[in-house]
C-alpha cells in the first residue's frame, strides 16, 4: 500500500485494525476524502490503493466481509487532460526577470521540469541525497508517494538551480509556490493553470517528444507501472492529431 494511503488511513484514525474495515468506516473516510480532495479521480485513487489489500485480507480469512460490496460505486470521476508546457513556454518562463518570492518559486517550478520530480520529493533534495560517479550527479531517494527508489541525473540547468540556493531548495510551500505561479503563468503569457506538478508533466512530455523510450521515461518518473506512463504518450499523439486538423483547416 503507498505510503500516502497508509498516513491518510492513520490521520482517519478510524480505521487501524482489521474490525475496523466496515462499510460504515470507509464511507466515513469516503467523505473525508471527499471534503479535502479537489477532485473525485483523486478520491477514486484512495480507494484504488486500499481495495487489493481489502481482498487479500478477506482471502486470508482476516475479515469476512469485503466493506466495498455494501457501499455503491466509487466513482471514477471525470478524466483530466494532462497540463504541460511546450519548451518555449518552459523557455519563455526561464527567461523572466524576477525577485523575492515569484523567482523561488519559479527555480523551483524550472528545477521540476528538469527532473520530474514532483513538489514533496523536490523539497527533500539536498547533500544527503546527491551522489557523484564518473563526472556526473545523480538524485539517489524514494518518492514519498509510492515508496519507490528512483535515481536520476541532475542536468545542468537543475544543476545551476541547485548551487543557487547552497543545495537547498525547500523555499517555500506547495500553495505558495502555486500561487507565485499564477503571477509568473501572466507574465509569460501562458494560458494554463500553471502548478508545480505541471513541472512533472512537462519532464515527462519533454523526455517523450525527445524519443526517450517509455519504459525509460517510467524509470524517471519512478512509476510503479509503465502504464502510468503511457498517459503523456497519448497526450503527445492527441497534440500530433490535432495538429493535423489544423492543416486540414487549412487547405
Amino acid at each position: 500500500m503507498s505510503k500516502v494511503t497508509v498516513e491518510d488511513l492513520r490521520k482517519f484514525g478510524k480505521i487501524r485494525y482489521f474490525c475496523d474495515l466496515t462499510t460504515r468506516n470507509i464511507q466515513l473516510w469516503n467523505d473525508t476524502l471527499t471534503a479535502r480532495l479537489k477532485t473525485q479521480s483523486s478520491v477514486h485513487g484512495y480507494h484504488k490503493r486500499l481495495k487489493p489489500y481489502i481482498a487479500e485480507a478477506k482471502s486470508l480469512q482476516l475479515i469476512k466481509d469485503n466493506p466495498y460490496d455494501n457501499m455503491p460505486r466509487i466513482s471514477r470521476g471525470k478524466s483530466e487532460s494532462i497540463k504541460f508546457l511546450t519548451e518555449a513556454e518552459r523557455k519563455r518562463i526561464e527567461d523572466l526577470e524576477l525577485y523575492g518570492p515569484t523567482e523561488k518559486a519559479r527555480d523551483m517550478f524550472i528545477f521540476s521540469c528538469y527532473t520530474g520530480l514532483a513538489y514533496s520529493d523536490l523539497i527533500k533534495v539536498n547533500r544527503t541525497t546527491i551522489f557523484e560517479e564518473n563526472g556526473k550527479y545523480f538524485i539517489m531517494d524514494q518518492r514519498v508517494k509510492t515508496g519507490g527508489e528512483y535515481r536520476l541525473t541532475i542536468l545542468p540547468p537543475a544543476m545551476a538551480i541547485l548551487e543557487k540556493y547552497n543545495f537547498n531548495i525547500n523555499l517555500m510551500t506547495n500553495q505558495k509556490c502555486n500561487e507565485n505561479l499564477k503571477i509568473i503563468a501572466h507574465m509569460a503569457n501562458i494560458h494554463i493553470n500553471l502548478t508545480m506538478h505541471v513541472g512533472r508533466h512537462t519532464f515527462a512530455t519533454w523526455a517523450l517528444s525527445k524519443k526517450v523510450p517509455i519504459a525509460t521515461v517510467s524509470k524517471m518518473l519512478a512509476h510503479t507501472d509503465v502504464k502510468m506512463t503511457e498517459k503523456y504518450a497519448r497526450v503527445l499523439q492527441n497534440s500530433v492529431d490535432d495538429g493535423f486538423d489544423h492543416l486540414l483547416d487549412c487547405m
